[in-house]
């Protein structure tokens, strides 16, 4: 009989060193239209001591980033979303003048133009869905070390 998987609790260390030096206070927008993606990504990263703010549009998050003046350490955006793409919405965001990581994340990963995600100002792509482990220590990666990686 083979074990049942661990939880998300027991799968990341959220009190591990490494994950709480690069995240805890870190004020990350997520973009996303699927609620359940988004409560995923705010479970794991408030379990990490980071802020987190929610959209579900580029078009919303433009907003916030030019009207509100809100500053973001992090984005992770979603490649399929209504009004513009993650393509669109990354590319508007570097022209807005966002120098933060910006995380990629796609359920349809084989068909999504990973060169173009470079292009665009994306410093790391991800698929869908996401592994845990390797969601975390990206993103701790990129505040550490500002590179780019493709998953």
């Amino acid at each position: 009989m083979s074990e049942a998987s661990p939880s998300w609790e027991e799968a990341i260390d959220f009190d591990s060193e490494e994950n709480q030096v690069y995240l805890e206070g870190k004020k990350i927008l997520i973009i996303d239209d699927d609620q359940d993606q988004q409560l995923l990504y705010q479970f794991i990263l408030k379990k990490l001591s980071a802020d987190v703010d929610i959209v579900d549009s580029g078009a919303d998050a433009i907003h916030i980033l030019q009207e509100k003046h809100i500053e973001y350490d992090a984005i992770i955006l979603d490649y399929f979303m209504p009004d513009m793409n993650g393509l669109e919405t990354a590319l508007a965001l570097r022209d807005s003048g966002f120098t933060s990581p910006i995380i990629g994340m796609s359920a349809n990963y084989e068909e999504v133009d990973k060169y173009g995600w470079f292009v665009a100002g994306c410093d790391v792509i991800l698929k869908k869905p996401i592994n845990k482990e390797q969601f975390v220590k990206h993103l701790s990666y990129c505040f550490a070390l500002g590179s780019a990686i493709i998953d």
